[in-house]
């Protein structure tokens, strides 16, 4: 809408369960909504740990655990939703919808089919967004909630791991949703989740609420997406390992993913495929402090590079192969890579040499590995090593391309506290570098390479 003689877009506004886990969260929620500019869609998580909670009830079968679910959202409910009537409804919605998942498990007394496992652990995003639009509307805040059906979020893909069929979606959003907003009204949708072909519920990953906000935000033609977190944004470390660790103010698409995929948790590591080559501006921020700026997410840096970041993911496991000297590692390389992918699992790291291939995989799924791998008999492959508790060290940012002597220097810094690397390499990209170090290093690693890039 026009606003001092331009024209502001759509805003997509994130909200993570964190936001949602007490009233007064939800009352920042108003005003952040009250105070941003233009046409406004909201995409939410379900309450912090009802996801956990939803899939522990799945797992044990405990009403311990759904009347824990009910008990938290009654919680906030009681304390956000001041008026009688409001509360009434809303404790209506939770039993009709707690009703309906105990409907969804009648008939299943052995294992858990995957689209039911799928169905049940939505309704965390569920729930919340009736919760949210019931406290929005009483105070003053004209919104509608929408489940990923109601919207037309589409999906394809496999439970557990969907990506959104943005063409069917964008279609959707344009009949269901964009004529909501020309009404005035702020929709509500809830994230996490899509609708495949036959109409049965696919998640799109945990924490996936990150990527239905974008994908919202790309069928839409939003201007801005905004993710609100319980974290200041991007940062040079985990603050809980170094205090002294600062914001990012600004990163490139490129090194928030690599980020992400070494163990920064601050976005879902799926969220910029959708607004990649778009106009879309992402930013970060803290909820608790959204004028602090947190950090901007760009396909093309502004300014110079500024800080690095040094992240880490631990419970990682090599898995050594090692080949024969008559055999290609490529040709057996290929044949492991498509072994695991078989069976759903695929390494996050590979280094090779003439005689062994060292893939890092998720500990949890290294016992499967080993045995798809054994039971696969490669040729070429005299025996399979699976040494364990190892982390990933993951040292991010485009100074590493601008500085030629910053890599010898943080090596080196990992040489005076005695830090020994198992593997290491650069994954192809100019702008980051990974180091495989025992778990037990890991802390000590992070804040001599902290050190060492701040020099």
């Amino acid at each position: 809408m026009p606003q001092g003689g331009l024209y502001i877009g759509l805003s997509v506004l994130k909200f993570g369960g964190s936001c949602l886990s007490n009233a007064e969260g939800l009352a920042k929620i108003k005003e952040i909504l009250r105070s941003t500019h233009g046409e406004k869609a909201v995409v939410l998580s379900g309450i912090k740990d009802s996801t956990d909670l939803l899939k522990s009830y799945l797992g044990e079968r405990s009403r311990h655990k759904l009347s824990e679910f009910r008990d938290r959202h009654v919680a906030i409910a009681q304390k956000a939703l001041t008026d009688g009537s409001d509360l009434s409804s809303f404790n209506s919605i939770l039993d009709m919808e707690l009703g309906r998942i105990k409907g969804m498990l009648a008939q299943d007394d052995e294992a858990v089919p995957r689209w039911v496992h799928d169905h049940v652990i939505t309704y965390g995003e569920r729930i919340a967004v009736h919760l949210l639009g019931i406290y929005l509307y009483r105070n003053g805040v004209p919104c509608t909630a929408l489940t990923s059906e109601e919207a037309g979020i589409a999906a394809v893909g496999e439970f557990g791991s969907a990506e959104a069929d943005l063409e069917l979606t964008k279609e959707n959003m344009a009949k269901r949703v964009q004529p909501l907003i020309d009404r005035g009204l702020v929709p509500v949708i809830t994230g996490f989740y899509g609708i495949l072909p036959d109409g049965r519920v696919a998640t799109f990953g945990r924490n996936g609420s990150d990527y239905s906000a974008a994908v919202v935000a790309r069928t839409m033609m939003a201007s801005d997406l905004i993710l609100y977190k319980d974290v200041p944004g991007f940062m040079s470390a985990d603050p809980a390992v170094v205090p002294e660790a600062k914001v990012l103010s600004e990163i490139t698409f490129e090194e928030a993913a690599e980020l992400s995929s070494f163990g920064a948790k601050v976005i879902h590591h799926r969220t910029l495929d959708p607004i990649i080559g778009t106009r879309i501006s992402l930013r970060v921020l803290d909820m608790n402090d959204p004028a602090s700026g947190g950090t901007y997410l760009t396909s093309v840096r502004t300014g110079r590079p500024g800080d690095l970041s040094v992240t880490s993911k631990k419970g990682m496991t090599c898995l050594r192969l090692n080949v024969s000297i008559s055999r290609s590692t490529t040709e057996v390389l290929c044949t492991a890579c498509e072994v695991l992918s078989g069976r759903g699992m695929a390494p996050i790291s590979i280094v090779t040499s003439q005689t062994s291939i060292g893939m890092m995989i998720g500990t949890e799924d290294s016992a499967r590995a080993v045995m798809a791998l054994e039971e696969a008999t490669i040729r070429g492959v005299n025996r399979i090593d699976a040494i364990s508790d190892l982390a990933i060290v993951g040292l991010v940012g485009g100074r590493l391309e601008d500085d030629p002597h910053l890599l010898g220097r943080c090596l080196g810094s990992l040489a005076e506290k005695g830090v020994k690397p198992r593997m290491s390499g650069s994954g192809g990209t100019r702008i980051a570098y990974y180091i495989i170090v025992e778990e037990k290093d890991v802390k000590e690693s992070v804040r001599a390479l902290h050190d060492a890039c701040t020099r």
